[in-house]
Order: C-alpha cells, then structure tokens, then sequence
C-alpha cells in the first residue's frame, strides 16, 4: 500500500466526516494539492472538481422540540459544490486562486431557504524580493447561509437561514534576517455582514490587526515561531442610536507549523490573550488559549487525527461579550485493500459564557407563574454552560483514477445547563440531538 494512497483517502476521511456539533455548518469544501494531477493551461495548473452529496437529517434546524414554533422537522438534503482551483508556480515564486459554488436543497416544504447558494472565494501566493525579502497573501472571501461556523467557530450558532458575508484579507512582509531566522509584520483585516442583522440578532463587525512574528527553520517543512498581535474591532449590535461595542484584543505565544506542497498539515500554538470590550458590559477576558491540530501516520494503512482548542469568540447571545470554547476529537483512518478504507472518530465541545442571566431583564423568557401568585426564575444568575458531542463513521472506496465514494452516518448531540418558560414549564431550549446519513460521490483533481 503506498503512502500517497493513504494521504489521498485520509483527506477524504477528514472532509467528509470532520467533527462539528452541528452537521449542517460543515461546508464540504474540497481542497487540492499544488503539486498533483492537474489540466495544464500554459504555466497554469487547473484543478476542476465536483461533489454531490444526497443524505437525510433528522433535525434540520437543530431544534429542542419544546413547542409549536420549535418542531424537530426532518428531511431529506441534497447538495451540489463544484470547485474550479488555479495554480501560477513561478520559480520560488507562486499564486494559488479557487471558486467553488455550493448549492443545497432540503425535500421538506417546512421551510423555504432565503438563498440555496453559497460561494467560496479563495487566494494566496508568495513573491520575493532581492536576496531575502518576501510578501505573503492571503483572502478569504464567503457568501453564505447555513457555513456559520465562518463567523462562529466556537459553534454558538447551531442553524440559520441569513445571508451573510465574510471577507478575510492578510498580507505579510518579511525578510530572512540569518540562515534560519525570518523576522515579518502581519496586516490583516476581518469583516463579517449579516442581511438584516438587526431583525435575526446576528451581529455585524468589522475590524483589522497587526501581528509581529520572529521565524526559526526547524527544517525543510518545519518552521517553529513567536508573535505578538493587535487587533481592534467594532461589534454593530443594532438599536437606535447605534449600539456600538469596541473590541481590544491582543493576544502573544508561541507557534509550529509543518507544510506538504505549500500546504499547512500540521499546527501548534499556545499563548495568552486578552479582550477588552468597550460600550458593553464590564467583563472582560484574559487567560491561556491553546490550538494544535495534528496527525500521525501509524503505518502505510493507518492514520489518527488529533484537535484540541482553546479559544474565546464573541457571544451573539443576550448581553454577553464572551464565551469561551474547548474543543478535543479524534479520528481514525484505516485503508482496506487496494482501493477502501473506513473512518471513525468523536469530539466533545464546551463553551462558558462570560456573563451571568439577569432574568428581570427578560421575564418573559426565564419567568413563569409559580402557583401561588408570585413568579419562578431557575436560571437567574446562571451562567450559562453548553455541553456537545458527536461522533461519526465512514466507508470509502475508489470508483476510478479521479473519482470516489463515501457512505457515511454523523450524530451529535447538544444541551446547555438554561431553563427557559414555554406553555408547559421550564425546559432547555439549546438541547438538541441530530443524526444525519449521507452519500458522497467525488470526482475531478481533487
């Protein structure tokens, strides 16, 4: 069994199956490598692909069930996602560009989606100057609905059916300063827009950062490094006049990446950072934060993937500024025979909220009657807590050169420690379990 068969299917394993809370935030996106197969046009690499996938969800909108305007509503789903990838090598030089379109369509007539199309937009390159110099850039651009784990990676988001857009630019000048060390600043800018923001309480923001970064070559693909970033933004929370919340976060540590054809595979960082949040309430962040995400080849057949994370994102919930997210998962990848391999993993999710429940802010969401003329409020000065898990398996199979099969099954599951009044008493308006069957099939240079 080769290695670059292995590499091939455990890629596959890892798109199609990755570990979310919620099934319906992965993108499917298809990602390819620089230096495979390709269409040659001229200097240029294409890289054409298509996927579709054809599956049921038992609970599409990821719902509690706890009343009439919160039915657990099933479907069926289908979704259709080409992506047209370009590749320009230019010595040590190169620039890399892709667009994929996403279309998604549900049979239940339950609902009808304000827009059945996303759209990725994707670049990056890297160019010299003189002897030790260089420029990096990056932009990521989305048109989306359902992809919320773009504008919330921590996942407090569970569905939503909002257009939205998110552009994400960076550049970075640099210059090799010994044989080993590279010394670089780091520009970037982040703007996230949501249609009618004000009417579904989704949040706009825009804002932009500087990082300061000290380089060492570890080895060819190995690069171990420290920064030092500030970030300033502004959080749109609506109302008139504008309720507007200034963000400070700035945040240090230390970093490892490892690289394959330019792409990063493995990453490592652990630091400390701070938030300050100006125009909101007093609370604010400071603590350890902790990302690493990494694989380990066991033999030719078998591979496990590992990520973990600790990381605070802003809260679109109630008055809180905060939450912060723990993540751990999992995933095992073994290949079968020539042209089969089968996948399993879980994960566990966590996120603490920084503020805690005023319910005489919102009585008619945490109080109720208690019988005897007076009011009952279980959840005032709760902080709240959500608590998620999910697991997965897989089996994939090579129909030809450039195409492939995956049949696959997803269940989370996910509750928080609120208790919130419906018609018939108190009940947790974030506990949820969804499952979801799919079939893929993958063709084109993938």
């Amino acid at each position: 069994m080769s290695m670059r068969i292995l590499l091939s299917l455990t890629a596959m394993a890892a798109l199609a199956f990755a570990v979310q809370p919620a099934a319906a935030q992965t993108t499917g996106l298809v990602t390819g490598s620089a230096n495979g197969r390709s269409i040659e046009l001229g200097r240029i690499n294409f890289f054409p692909s298509f996927l579709a996938d054809y599956g049921y969800v038992s609970n599409v909108f990821y719902s509690s069930g706890e009343d009439s305007g919160d039915e657990i509503i099933p479907s069926r789903l289908l979704v259709l996602q080409s992506r047209f990838a370009f590749d320009l090598p230019m010595g040590e030089n190169w620039v890399r560009w892709s667009y994929s379109p996403i279309y998604r369509t549900y049979s239940s007539d339950a609902f009808t989606q304000t827009d059945p199309w996303s759209h990725f937009f994707d670049l990056d390159g890297r160019v010299k100057f003189g002897t030790r110099g260089f420029t990096a850039f990056k932009d990521h651009f989305v048109m989306g609905t359902q992809e919320l784990r773009e504008v919330d990676p921590g996942g407090e988001l569970t569905f939503g059916l909002t257009p939205f857009r998110v552009h994400q630019p960076s550049v970075e000048v640099g210059m090799q300063i010994g044989a080993r060390q590279t010394v670089s600043a780091i520009w970037r800018y982040d703007s996230t827009q949501f249609d009618r923001s004000e009417s579904n309480g989704a949040f706009n923001t825009r804002g932009w950062g500087l990082e300061g970064r000290f380089t060492y070559k570890m080895g060819p693909m190995t690069d171990l490094y420290g920064y030092y970033s500030q970030n300033q933004s502004t959080q749109d929370r609506g109302g008139s006049p504008r309720d507007l919340v200034d963000i400070d976060d700035s945040s240090y540590g230390v970093g490892l990446t490892q690289s394959l054809n330019r792409d990063v595979v493995t990453q490592f960082l652990v630091g400390h950072q701070s938030m300050d949040f100006t125009g909101a309430s007093p609370t604010q962040f400071s603590g350890p934060i902790l990302s690493a995400n990494a694989s380990w080849v066991l033999d030719e057949i078998t591979r496990i993937a590992f990520n973990i994370r600790r990381q605070p994102y802003q809260s679109y919930y109630l008055d809180n500024n905060y939450y912060l997210n723990r993540t751990i998962s999992l995933n095992l990848t073994r290949q079968t025979g020539a042209t089969m391999y089968w996948t399993v993993g879980a994960g566990v999710e966590v996120n603490v909220y920084s503020d805690t429940i005023v319910a005489a802010d919102n009585p008619t969401i945490f109080c109720a009657d208690d019988g005897s003329g007076g009011t009952v409020c279980p959840s005032d000065g709760v902080r709240r807590r959500d608590r998620g898990w999910s697991a997965q398996a897989g089996l994939g199979f090579m129909i030809g050169p450039a195409s492939r099969a995956i049949i696959g099954y997803n269940y989370s599951a996910r509750s928080s420690n609120i208790l919130q009044a419906f018609p018939g008493g108190f009940a947790d308006p974030f506990d949820f379990t969804a499952s979801r069957i799919l079939f893929r099939i993958e063709a084109g240079w993938l």
